[in-house]
Formats: C-alpha cells, structure tokens, sequence
C-alpha cells in the first residue's frame, strides 16, 4: 500500500490502512510518502514520532463534565445501575458523584451503550470536507481556520483543492461544511498565511513552585488567533524537484495577497498548563548570576521543545494543542473547549516532554531548527535561536532537578 502523507495518530494511520484494503492474516507492507508540508516531513525523518506511541493513551478528563454526561448513561447500564467502591479508584470522583446521583434517577428507554467514546465531550465543532457532493474528509474547527479558510489551496492525501467557501450546516443535518473545488490548476500553487496571537490566562487554578525560580501553572487560558494575510504562491519547479529535502519550502513567486473576508478570526476559552521562567538564574560568561534573559528567540526554540515532545509522547495531532511564549512563560493550551486531559499530564510530565524535544535537537546537525527537529508547524512563525533554546532548556532542567 502507498499512502499519501504522515497520519498524525497510530489511530489515524491503521484508519487509513482499513480503507485501502485489509490483508487476511498476510504480512503487509505500506509506504507513506511525506506531502510537502512541514508536519508532515517531520514524520518522515523522525517515524518513532509516530509508531513508538500508543494508540489510546489519553485519558478522559473526570473533571470534563460534558464528557461525564454525555457517557454516563452508558456507564449506568453496563453497571446494571450499581456504583461499587471501585468506581471511585478507577474513574475518579468526580463520575463516581455523578453517578451516584444519577443512580437514583429513573432509567430512561434511550439509555443504549456508547460503543465510540467521544472524549471532547459536547463542545467540539467538526466540519465536512466537501467537493461537490463527496464528502472527502472531516477536520476541527481550529484546523479549517488554520488550512481552510477561503481561497486556500488545501493539501490533502488524495490531491490539492481550492476553498470556494463555507456553508453553515443547516442544509447538511447541523454539520457544518467547507466547500471544495478542484478545477483549478493548482499543481504548483500554494498558499502561505500569516496570523497573529494572543494567550490570556483566565484561571489559575493550580500552582507549583519549583527550584530556579521556575514555578507550573495549571488552569484554563484564553486563545485569539487573527488571520492577518493569505499569499497564494507559484512554485518554483526546479526547486520541488531538486532533490532538496528542504525544496519548496520558502521558495516560489507570489502571484497574489489577501485577507479572507470570513472566518478570519477563531477563540477558544481551554485547559492550559504553562511554566513560567521569569526567575531562572543563569551564569554569564564572567561568572556573575543573573536572571535569564535571552531573547524571544530562544524562549521560541523551547517552545518549539515541548510542542515536539508532546507529539513523541502524545497522540495528538498537530492541531490539538498551541504553545505560546510570552513575558516569560511558555504556554500549552488546549483547542477543544472541553478538552481531552492533555494539558493534565503535561502538568505531570513536562520533563519528558522537554527531554524529548531538546534531544531530537541536538541530535540534528542544522544551526536554526530544520524541518528534522525544531521547524515550526504550520500553527507557528517567526524566528529560532536554536543554540539558545537548548541553552535555556538545560539551564531549567538542571535548575528544577527531578522535579
């Protein structure tokens, strides 16, 4: 089998796998070719990225209530409507109350099991991927406003198609739609686009001070994102097919700039973690100690860190969560309003994922970040400083110890 472009999940992938054909107990043997996107060479240099992790390694959050609710008819049923003291051990207090409370209710006809488990709750907006009257795929909310907003050349693994526009869902059972064409000749256009961001942090509902200075936060931030300019570019055809495995990238005449007249704006109010470095000590060069204070680039570089090392130990894809750095703190938030944990084991597990991000950087022989470690995806802009990154990264991991 060859497939077109990395999938971001080992779901996605044995998915993906499951249509093109099953193979009757044979071996089989499937090749996937990286689009030219950064996500998706990022895969191609670095496969552990992908098939060392697990499939279904999140967890549902027991403090997301859409997702109790929505599955506690479900977990009543299959309990025959009993609550045992184990529930509380395995599924956490907060659907132990709930069912509890529940229990006492009576049950109701439509009370069936839930067989898909939707652990982003209620709150999540997904949007048909149309051309014509083919529906060829389904993507977030957060991704149509990042690849999908109109007059976008959208990459997908079956070709390239244009954005026509958006329709609201009420012709299309309240599911929203994203409207495909692929007449155009669009086999060397692209379009690159520019956006601003703001992080705003709303609650801080759990705070840990750590050695150096470094103290993790845990609580829900504010995300308003702005497209600011949409260029569509003609490719350059020696540059695609020279071999570079940085071809493309960059490269290419614009033909056109605009500003899309819709969906140009996207907010979401989620779980956060962030850490704050605005106390880390450093040494400088004549031995005197001061607070850290290397440039935005740097603190980006670390950033670009964490959001590396959660897709080696998460199964998230490229849109499930945004980092950000500003004033001092590095930010991971959520993009579904319910959300899916991530941000809980973050909390948890910053270490690893640092260690994991600062090692593929090292190991990569570039001098800024490359598309084999730290380029940014397609969620990120503006510059690295590598070394400082890596710099910053060993300077808090050594300040924080075990922590």
């Amino acid at each position: 089998m060859i497939l077109a472009g990395f999938p971001d999940t080992v779901r996605e992938a044995m998915q993906r796998i499951g249509r093109v054909g099953k193979a009757d107990g044979r071996e089989t043997f499937v090749l996937y070719y990286a689009l030219n996107d950064p996500e998706s060479r990022f895969y191609a240099h670095n496969p552990a990225a992908l098939l060392a992790k697990g499939p279904d390694q999140l967890v549902a959050d027991p403090g997301n209530q859409p997702v109790i609710q929505t599955h506690l008819p479900a977990l009543l049923q299959e309990s025959g409507r009993r609550i045992y003291s184990f529930t509380l051990d395995t599924m956490g207090a907060a659907v132990f109350q709930e069912m509890r409370r529940a229990s006492g209710r009576p049950a109701r006809t439509s009370d069936t099991p839930q067989h898909d488990i939707d652990l982003a709750g209620g709150g999540r907006t997904e949007w048909r991927l149309m051309l014509g009257n083919s529906q060829i795929g389904v993507i977030s909310d957060y991704r149509r406003f990042r690849e999908a907003y109109p007059g976008a050349v959208l990459q997908r693994p079956g070709g390239k198609y244009r954005v026509t526009g958006y329709e609201s869902g009420q012709e299309s059972a309240g599911t929203p739609v994203v409207a495909l064409d692929d007449s155009a000749d669009l086999a060397r256009v692209r379009t690159e686009s520019t956006f601003s961001r703001a992080v705003a942090i709303e609650d801080d509902s759990l705070s840990l001070s750590l050695a150096g200075g470094v103290s993790l936060h845990l609580g829900t931030a504010k995300v308003a994102e702005q497209l600011t300019r949409v260029d569509v570019i003609e490719e350059n055809p020696e540059a695609v097919e020279g071999g570079d495995e940085t071809a493309g990238a960059g490269m290419g005449t614009v033909i056109e700039s605009y500003t899309p007249e819709a969906g140009a704006s996207w907010e979401v109010t989620a779980q956060a973690f962030w850490i704050d470095l605005a106390g880390l000590s450093r040494v400088d060069d004549k031995g005197q100690q001061g607070l850290w204070d290397e440039g935005e680039a740097a603190r980006s570089a670390l950033e670009q860190m964490f959001r590396v090392g959660a897709r080696f130990n998460f199964p998230v894809d490229a849109y499930a969560i945004v980092t950000h750095c500003d004033a001092g703190k590095v930010f991971m938030v959520e993009t579904e309003p319910g959300g899916f944990g991530i941000v809980k084991k973050v909390f948890d597990c910053w270490r690893d994922l640092l260690e994991s991000g600062a090692s593929l950087a090292r190991q990569c022989p570039c001098d800024s970040g490359c598309v084999n470690c730290l380029a940014r995806s397609a969620t990120q802009a503006g510059a690295l400083d590598k070394a400082g990154g890596l710099e910053l990264a060993e300077r808090l991991l050594a300040a924080t110890g075990a922590a």
